[in-house]
């Protein structure tokens, strides 16, 4: 029993890596990608919502790692993988990876963008919070709050 409730837990710790990983830089980078998207030509912004994507989860992973230490955090880079490698089989063999910006036209189309939202974005999203979680258990000693005296 207590085998089963450790592989439930480590499932748990990793679905919950997972989302915070790709959701959290989503809805984090939203001010700043949104304003890119309205001040800077089509594939600027892109790459700068990329950029910022991928800096938040580093942080977001550096964190959650210090302050946890959970072992699931260093391995959130391979549903990633797994997701543009099904992407790729999805799409034909077409790598959608970075298509927008490596494109000559100056609006990407449509199954370009879909792609790179769908596929780039949370490839980029998971590798750097595991990248983040790599650096942080490599740094000192984990957070631990410093407590404040009354009076």
């Amino acid at each position: 029993m207590t085998r089963v409730k450790n592989w439930l837990l480590l499932a748990i710790r990793f679905v919950r890596d997972i989302v915070l990983a790709v959701l959290g830089p989503a809805i984090l980078d939203f001010p700043i990608s949104n304003f890119a998207t309205r001040s800077l030509p089509v594939r600027q912004a892109l790459l700068v919502t990329d950029l910022v994507t991928s800096l938040i989860a580093f942080a977001l992973g550096f964190l959650f790692f210090r302050m946890r230490r959970p072992p699931t955090s260093k391995w959130i880079w391979i549903p990633g993988v797994l997701w543009l490698a099904q992407g790729i089989i999805s799409t034909g063999g077409h790598l959608p990876l970075w298509e927008i910006s490596a494109g000559s036209s100056v609006f990407p189309d449509p199954v370009s963008f879909s792609n790179w939202a769908t596929y780039t974005q949370p490839l980029l999203r998971t590798v750097f919070y595991s990248v983040g979680a790599v650096c942080s258990s490599r740094t000192n000693q984990p957070y631990q709050p410093q407590k404040r005296e009354a009076g």
